[in-house]
């Protein structure tokens, strides 16, 4: 009776477990500050001050669990700017190259959208995209995020 018991606790346990473990065996998580810099028309260059970066979650097993929903608002004059991240798309993984895909993005109470490329190496998630709004015509931005609490590779 005991065995039966502890064999329906250890398969219940692993069953409930294995449904809440992400896909990748990874967690991703999002750390530090959000940097955004930006081009004009008259081809100055600079970062904007002062970037608050709104996830829509800090931690998920992928990409787009982490980033689609999130705000990035930016201080332009003469008001605050809002991008949203409406979109991901992952290219074809080439392995030992970087995750490379295009960002969907959102100027908030505007109905512009504009595609930024990313590539993903060494806990950098860096995207850059032309962008048609106030002075700007390119704007690009660097957040690290890191991939915690990975699972123990499974045996075969």
């Amino acid at each position: 009776m005991l065995k039966k018991l502890s064999l329906a606790t250890l398969l219940l346990t692993s069953v409930v477990y294995g449904s809440n473990a992400p896909m990748t065996g990874c967690i991703l998580a999002q750390q530090g500050e959000v940097k955004v810099a930006w081009e004009d028309n008259n081809n100055l260059s600079g970062e904007f001050k002062n970037v608050i970066y709104n996830p829509i979650k800090v931690e998920g097993p992928n990409f787009r669990t982490i980033l689609v929903g999130s705000k990035i608002v930016l201080n332009t004059k003469p008001t605050k700017t809002i991008l949203e991240i409406v979109s991901i798309t992952a290219n074809k993984r080439i392995k030992g190259q970087p995750r490379t895909g295009d960002l969907g993005m959102k100027i908030q109470n505007s109905k512009q959208e504009f595609n930024m490329k990313y590539s993903f190496a060494n806990n950098l998630m860096e995207a850059n995209g032309n962008v048609n709004f106030l002075d700007y015509k390119n704007i690009s931005f660097k957040m690290n995020i890191s991939a915690i609490l990975c699972a123990a590779p499974k045996s075969k």
